[in-house]
């Protein structure tokens, strides 16, 4: 315990380090509020309503957090496989588990969490997105999945796409899917066919994209040594770089909340982007952390983060 608050002041700024493309002076203060340790390592969190939910290597807790400054685990349960992703929708939890595939689970009850289905011959699943009643996941082994989730207790799977492997992670918009692959950058599906997944391109990133969020007709690239990559994909067939924002470390994963993208930099702690201007970003707020950010999910000013071996962390960011 003594080696953990050690790493809580570390992150509140006791040590604090200086950003690689902006200086840390004139920086607006944020401050971490709650540090919670988990039981095993931490790598996604998703937030609904007063309720997070965190996942690590062989489960997921729930928290109340009606009070972001004390967040109450209030239910748990067991998964099999690493938690890398973790995406909610009304009563469901859908989960990336690893070599543990696609996981279901019944949250009507935060507190109870129940798991009703699985798919576990998928390879190993990092990220997975959802479209209505389908779900999209995305794994290590480069394939893209669809599955009709339209009975959650029996999903049912109906398209498959082979990509080049190392795919982390996807995102869906409208009728096109966004995958993020290693070997041969951002990869544009046409999703628009239940049963068919159809490549519309693939373009180089700066770097290796992992993390990806899309608003509008902007894709936004959490692009691993590169930092914050943004590209114009009004043009499916010829994304179009429109900057590039070099960053600290890893830039593992992204989140994006009004005019603000929140990038998970590892080792980096959390970066806050002003994207206004998407040609044009500009570091607004750096939040040092105790060990590797994987993960940040916003709710107003409160950032909620999965920090590895230092488990959930709270942020509060500073005002406007």
């Amino acid at each position: 315990m003594f080696i953990f608050e050690l790493l809580v002041l570390f992150a509140v700024g006791i040590f604090s380090q200086p950003g690689s493309q902006a200086a840390t002076e004139g920086l607006k203060e944020s401050q971490i509020v709650s540090a919670v340790e988990m039981p095993a390592f931490t790598m996604s969190v998703e937030v609904q309503g007063t309720h997070a939910f965190v996942g690590y290597r062989g489960g997921m807790q729930v928290f109340d957090i009606s009070d972001p400054s004390d967040p109450k685990a209030i239910g748990a349960l067991e998964t099999t496989g690493t938690l890398h992703q973790i995406r909610t929708f009304d009563q469901l939890a859908y989960l990336a588990c690893g070599f543990g595939g696609l996981q279901i689970v019944d949250i009507s009850d935060p507190a109870s969490p129940e798991l009703i289905s699985s798919v576990d011959d998928l390879g190993e699943i990092k990220g997975l997105a959802l479209m209505g009643e389908r779900v999209y996941t995305a794994g290590t082994n480069g394939d893209v999945f669809g599955f009709d989730v339209s009975d959650p207790a029996s999903p049912e799977k109906i398209a498959q796409r082979n990509l080049d492997k190392w795919s982390p992670f996807i995102a869906v918009d409208g009728d096109k899917g966004y995958v993020c692959n290693r070997s041969t950058g951002l990869v544009i599906l046409d999703l628009e066919k239940k049963n068919f997944i159809r490549r519309i391109s693939a373009t180089k990133t700066e770097h290796e994209p992992f993390g990806i969020a899309i608003e509008g007709d902007i894709a936004y690239i959490a692009d691993k040594d590169a930092g914050l990559t943004i590209m114009d994909v009004r043009l499916p067939l010829r994304p179009k770089l429109l900057a590039n924002f070099k960053l600290d470390h890893f830039a593992y994963s992204i989140t994006l909340a009004g005019e603000r993208a929140y990038v998970a930099d590892l080792e980096g702690g959390v970066h806050v982007v002003d994207i206004a201007d998407p040609e044009k970003p500009e570091l607004i707020e750096r939040v040092d952390t105790p060990d590797r950010a994987y993960q940040v999910a916003v709710s107003g000013r409160y950032g909620y983060v999965a920090d590895g071996k230092g488990g959930l962390l709270v942020i509060e960011f500073a005002p406007e």
